[in-house]
């Protein structure tokens, strides 16, 4: 039986994207890694032109809905992102996280691949968004998803504009 390849997605897409550190070590519970991994993918969604629509940076993870003008474009943010903020963040740590992060010295401290989901309606984009925000709230960090700093959840629920600038007007259906 010969199986049809499906064609690359092409053209503007909303993608909800994880990324996971090395051995899920918590490294972003402190808050200045947490702040310098802000500043970063601040920086790198300003570079690629990539809209951030929602994100919460977790103690080991990441996750993000981002709207690329180019699906073809993910792979290149997801490498800047994670190779700049590797590089930034390496000096911050202490030899112990270094070594539990990746044994050997090599200073790539996010695992190699990342989930991504191409987002196809506006329920599956609420059910994505809810779940990035209400990720702090159900492992205990905090009781509501907008007291949690490094989350979109303020944007979306107050109003309140948060560290990443987010794109609520973005049209993911094309």
């Amino acid at each position: 039986m010969v199986t049809k390849k499906q064609p690359p997605i092409q053209g503007p897409a909303a993608v909800f994207v994880t990324t996971t550190l090395r051995n899920w070590t918590p490294l972003f519970h402190r808050d200045s890694c947490a702040a310098i991994m802000i500043d970063c993918l601040k920086r790198i969604l300003e570079s690629d032109r990539i809209s951030c629509l929602a994100y919460v940076l977790m103690p080991s993870h990441l996750h993000l809905i981002v709207g690329v003008k180019d699906y073809q474009l993910l792979p290149a943010f997801m490498h800047s992102l994670k190779s700049d903020s590797s590089h930034l963040l390496w000096s911050k740590m202490s030899h112990e996280v270094k070594l539990s992060v990746r044994p050997g010295g090599v200073k790539s401290i996010w695992k190699p691949q990342y989930d991504e989901l191409v987002i196809t309606s506006e329920k599956q984009f609420r059910v994505k968004m809810d779940f990035i925000h209400d990720n702090p709230v159900k492992v205990r960090i905090v009781e509501r998803a907008t007291e949690y700093e490094f989350s979109s959840a303020k944007d979306w629920m107050t109003g309140t504009k948060g560290q990443i600038p987010i794109e609520m007007g973005w049209r993911w259906a094309g």
